[in-house]
């Protein structure tokens, strides 16, 4: 039989290991808090949004009706304002077009070309970045990790992006978009968490300018879980 001192030794390591284990884990699952963001931010699968976007420096509203499919492929259409109606961007992969009424061939464009104000193509039509970018946690405190994130290709939206998540729901919090050098381009806060496709995400994303200081808020109005076809994701069906 182990004596009372030998089983309290023992309890004492255990826990130690367990306290020990969970916190190691928590240390190498920046992956799987970039994953649980993602998750925030948007849905899984096909589903359409509503968004809006207003810049400082113009007076018009932008909306748009985006369809996504999975982590590669986005349909999005201009509605607002009426001089921009109709007008279509295409993202298939790392790839995109974008279609202009009146213009007969669809237009290569960029995930980082800007599409508003502020805001760039890909901020609109990739709204994932696991696995599109390698994730290290640089940072932590008690309530917050600070994420460092490094594309894995060129021609993603952004080069690096170093993040600020809530531990204890992975909300994003803030963000800078950065060069590859690190000089920090944008500044984005996420806020005004509401109910949308069944769990609370940021329905607002406040992007300025880190040299000019001119802001842009994107907006999502509605999200709608919906099958959707690969079909409407063709490049011969833009016009």
């Amino acid at each position: 039989m182990l004596s009372r001192s030998l089983v309290q030794a023992l309890t004492v390591i255990a826990v130690f290991g367990l306290v020990l284990s969970n916190s190691t884990g928590e240390c190498a699952s920046a992956d799987a808090i970039l994953k649980s963001v993602d998750d925030v931010r948007s849905p899984n699968g096909s589903y359409l949004m509503k968004i809006a976007v207003s810049d400082s420096t113009d007076a018009s509203r932008y909306e748009f009706e985006t369809s996504i499919k999975g982590r590669d492929k986005t349909l999005i259409r201009t509605t607002l304002p009426k001089r921009e109606e109709g007008k279509t961007l295409l993202m298939l992969g790392d790839d995109m077009w974008v279609a202009i009424p009146g213009v007969k061939r669809a237009v290569r464009v960029s995930l980082s070309q800007k599409l508003v104000g502020e805001a760039a193509n890909g901020d609109l039509a990739r709204m994932k970045w696991w696995n599109d970018y390698d994730v290290t946690i640089l940072s932590e405190t008690e309530q917050v990790w600070t994420l460092g994130l490094t594309a894995r290709r060129k021609n993603l939206t952004y080069n690096r992006i170093q993040l600020q998540v809530e531990k204890k729901d992975t909300r994003p919090i803030e963000a800078e978009f950065l060069t590859s050098g690190g000089k920090v381009l944008k500044k984005v806060r996420y806020r005004s968490y509401k109910k949308m496709a069944g769990r609370l995400r940021p329905t607002e994303m406040e992007i300025t300018n880190s040299t000019t200081g001119e802001k842009s808020v994107i907006s999502i109005l509605s999200i709608q879980i919906k099958a959707l076809s690969d079909s409407i994701f063709n490049q011969n069906n833009l016009q």
